[in-house]
């Protein structure tokens, strides 16, 4: 999955805090590539909060020589990517103060061996029937530039920005005309949001600006050009509220994939890529998905004051510095802890289930959830219809009794059930209650009772794979998934 986050983040006000909040929302998103329109020198890229600066941790800047002036430029993450070619050039014709351009640049995605090209660009402004000419004569060397890039890289096209026209205007018409497809049309998952509203106004009682207007018109757009290499899986248009407070532009999420044969397999992050992260933290599952986890594994608890969290063990004192188990703590107590990872000393925070829903719920991934304990099924579940996630999770459990609950609150949600091995008596309680997954322990899983299990109408994933051995055997028993502490090794052998 590659994640586009798009902005025009100019503001004809200084908002001391606006680069902050761009940075914050880009974090947020863990966008892949972010293209923005009126980085300006003046409010961007200065001192402390220059732009620049405060994503140079993870993005690298393509054309970085163009720091000095108003223009479109690109950030990637450079973990990820390489530039095999880029390029920068002003429209012709209207232009004031150079501002309207075309940043592009090819890009080798190193995760997944494939190659696309993406292009930020902003069209003339004015309103009139002059600037209505020169937004079409925009849309043409726009078209000139994926042209040149199509035929020497044969590549698809992901195009953002500020267009400066309203759907079904002779811009926007042209665009479609001469072959760009809008994201927003296309996406399996899209919103009508509109883009942009009134600028934010300073707030002189909180002495922040603030921005609650309505949106009232939709300028900003993403297309795709020569796509038929791409999977376009969404398009948003961000309105949290450090969105609206950043700009008068609202940015544009958007996500897809190289097209290939679709990989049913699931490579589950174990707590995220918990063999060198703090287990069951937002630090952990991010590191899970960017060593290409498809899927994440958790474990659900409760505390005292009836907040679900994360958290494997039936005790605190494993990987906290704590004695006692989650249900004897309430929220607040558990945030004062820091749960660490004894071989890698690195440490964070115990998160709430809500507050990771929230992170990753909205991702294309699959969710394999696990209830600890009987008594909060139906809260679990609560939450998770919450996020809309019942088409992409399968709760389980060790024991029974909770997913037998699950299934008697909410038929809908599928269940999978963590057993060393199958038997008789297991069988036929997974068969009462419409059990879809059976979950063995991985040393007991073979090529025969995989195929068996699948007879049966079951779906397999493995657990317990311990190491790097018994991840390799149990892949190519013809599982489909595992959860792995490891999830680089596991991506790594499905690529050979």
């Amino acid at each position: 999955m590659i994640r586009i986050f798009d902005h025009n983040v100019w503001c004809n006000k200084l908002i001391a805090n606006r680069n902050t909040l761009i940075r914050r929302m880009i974090s947020h998103y863990d966008a892949d590539v972010c293209t923005l329109q009126e980085c300006r020198p003046s409010t961007h890229r200065v001192g402390d909060t220059d732009l620049g600066a405060l994503l140079a941790d993870t993005y690298a800047e393509v054309c970085p020589e163009l720091f000095d002036r108003n223009h479109t430029p690109i950030f990637y993450r450079r973990a990820r990517f390489d530039v095999i070619d880029s390029g920068y050039e002003l429209f012709e014709g209207l232009n004031n103060i150079g501002s309207k351009s075309i940043t592009w640049a090819v890009l080798y995605d190193k995760l997944e061996d494939s190659r696309f090209a993406v292009l930020s660009t902003h069209f003339w402004y004015m309103g009139d029937e002059e600037g209505n000419r020169q937004r079409v004569e925009n849309v043409h060397q726009v078209k000139r530039c994926c042209d040149r890039i199509v035929e020497k890289y044969n590549v698809p096209v992901i195009l953002a920005g500020d267009l400066n026209c309203i759907p079904n205007s002779d811009p926007y018409r042209e665009m479609e005309t001469v072959g760009f497809a809008d994201v927003r049309k296309c996406a399996a998952k899209t919103t009508d949001r509109h883009t942009h509203h009134a600028l934010p106004e300073f707030n002189e009682e909180k002495g922040v600006f603030e921005c609650n207007a309505p949106l009232v018109k939709t300028i900003d757009y993403a297309f795709a050009y020569a796509a038929d290499a791409i999977e376009l899986h969404s398009f948003n248009v961000l309105t949290e509220q450090m969105a609206m407070d950043s700009s008068d532009h609202c940015p544009l999420l958007v996500e897809f994939d190289m097209k290939k044969e679709r990989d049913l397999f699931v490579n589950f992050a174990h707590r995220g890529a918990s063999e060198y992260m703090a287990e069951n933290t937002l630090s952990s599952f991010y590191r899970g998905l960017r060593m290409g986890a498809n899927g994440i594994e958790t474990d659900v608890q409760i505390t005292k004051d009836g907040v679900l969290v994360l958290f494997h063990d039936d005790t605190l004192a494993r990987v906290t510095a704590c004695e006692g188990e989650v249900k004897d703590y309430t929220y607040d107590e558990l945030c004062r802890m820091r749960v660490r990872n004894a071989k890698t000393g690195e440490e964070d925070i115990i998160v709430r289930f809500e507050d990771f829903l929230r992170y990753f719920g909205w991702r294309e991934l699959t969710f394999a959830i696990e209830i600890k304990k009987s008594g909060y099924e139906k809260e679990v579940v609560d939450m998770l219809e919450r996020f809309e996630m019942r088409d992409k999770t399968v709760i389980t459990s060790f024991k029974f009794p909770c997913i037998e609950a699950v299934k008697a609150y909410r038929p809908d949600y599928k269940v999978g059930y963590l057993i060393k091995d199958l038997d008789d008596e297991k069988y036929e309680n997974m068969k009462r209650i419409g059990c879809e997954q059976i979950c063995p322990q991985a040393k007991c899983v073979t090529a025969e009772k995989v195929l068996a299990w699948r007879a049966l109408g079951f779906s397999v994933r493995a657990w317990g794979v311990s190491n790097e051995e018994i991840m390799k055997a149990t892949a190519d028993a013809g599982v489909d998934g595992m959860t792995v502490n490891f999830p680089d090794l596991l991506t790594k052998y499905r690529k050979q």
